[in-house]
């Protein structure tokens, strides 16, 4: 209930151009749309002014968001959309890892799996900075390959403290991912 307050308060402090709730959208939101025009285009510098861009129409615009979901809807596909100008404008081919045979409604569907990926490894991410340092340095050493002895060896930990640390980390971070979680999974910890 108390995550639901938050985001009322973000988006009222969104919508009525508060600084401070602008500052923290930058921080949660820029880092993750550039990466996500950057896999579109191709071309991180153009990327953040497709970003910064964006922020500052929206800023300037008299924009009302509901929700959070409204307003990280409403940036994804702010940046899909400029991105995709962007190519068509500068005449570039598409990212050289997709088939060019693609279609349209494929390549829309591809780049809308990674705008979920990133949101999902962005909210990962900030759950990994909110943990204990021990916790965070078990997860970190497991997503390296380390097992559990190595993990052990290397923070001067017993076997049962690392199986402790692992087991409320990762408790932690379903409870902060939520229903994204099962993505997660796939993403980052079935690699």
């Amino acid at each position: 209930m108390q995550l639901v307050k938050e985001y009322d308060k973000f988006i009222t402090g969104i919508n009525s151009k508060d600084r401070f709730f602008w500052k923290e959208l930058y921080s949660n939101y820029y880092a993750a749309l550039c990466n996500y025009s950057s896999k579109i285009i191709n071309d991180r510098d153009a990327s953040e002014d497709i970003v910064q861009n964006i922020l500052v129409s929206l800023w300037d615009s008299s924009m009302i968001f509901n929700d959070i979901s409204g307003l990280t809807s409403f940036l994804y596909k702010s940046v899909y959309n400029r991105s995709l100008n962007f190519i068509r404008d500068a005449k570039n081919k598409v990212n050289a890892n997709l088939d060019t045979t693609y279609s349209t409604e494929n390549l829309e569907s591809y780049y809308i799996s990674l705008a979920i990926e990133e949101e999902v490894i962005n909210k990962f991410y900030k759950a990994l900075d909110s943990m204990s340092s021990q916790q965070k340095n078990v997860i970190i050493l497991t997503l390296k390959g380390e097992s559990i002895e190595s993990i052990s060896n290397l923070l001067s930990i017993s076997i049962n403290t690392v199986k402790t640390h692992k087991k409320r980390a990762y408790n932690y971070i379903k409870d902060q991912l939520g229903d994204s979680f099962f993505i997660l999974n796939i993403l980052i910890f079935l690699k």
